[in-house]
């Protein structure tokens, strides 16, 4: 039942700047809350003068509770101005390249095997209107994050100068995933339900 001058997509003429906002917001992934007070609190509190904001994890027992929390917390971070990035050590479940829609590897097993570089597994994600975050997997560790965790506190170190907000999300389906994650961040939100 197609017309003339129907308002789907396609059709000559231009969208103007409210069709591309519009497009724009479609690529948001939908685990971001782009009207959420409750993570804009959160943020609030983490930002004030006690924390130091530049690497942070948050860990909880459910992969994409933790994911959740976490890539909201990196969106609000991004749209206060600050170079993100959003980083799995969830190498089961890989939760935030399900929900941010980027490739499950390469990721932070590559980065920490030396197979490559951090550059070249970090993929951008549009979190709201001219804002993106940088998201690194997790990718497939044949091992566990605590075999790992000197490299792991040597890459998080490596990221931190060069964001100014990192933010881990450490859900654990592995023992000894959230004391590698705190051992190498040093600050770390706890999601329970």
């Amino acid at each position: 039942m197609g017309g003339a001058g129907g308002g789907g997509q396609g059709g000559g003429g231009s969208e103007g700047p409210d069709g591309l906002r519009r497009g724009e917001d479609r690529e948001v992934p939908p685990a971001i809350e782009q009207s959420s007070d409750a993570y804009r609190l959160l943020y609030g509190q983490l930002a004030d003068a006690t924390f130091d904001l530049t690497v942070i994890a948050i860990a909880g027992d459910h992969p994409f509770v933790t994911v959740s929390v976490a890539a909201n917390l990196a969106a609000i971070a991004a749209r206060t101005g600050r170079p993100t990035l959003l980083l799995d050590t969830d190498f089961r479940a890989q939760p935030v390249a399900t929900m941010m829609g980027v490739p499950a590897v390469p990721g932070v097993a590559d980065v920490l095997a030396q197979r490559l570089g951090w550059a070249g597994a970090i993929s951008s994600v549009l979190v709201s209107r001219g804002r993106s975050i940088d998201v690194l997997p997790s990718g497939v560790l044949a091992g566990t994050l605590q075999a790992v965790a000197e490299e792991f506190g040597s890459e998080v170190g490596r990221l931190s100068r060069r964001y100014e907000s990192v933010v881990v999300s450490a859900s654990t389906p592995e023992q000894g995933t959230i004391a590698v994650a705190a051992g190498s961040v040093g600050e770390v939100v706890v999601c329970v339900r």
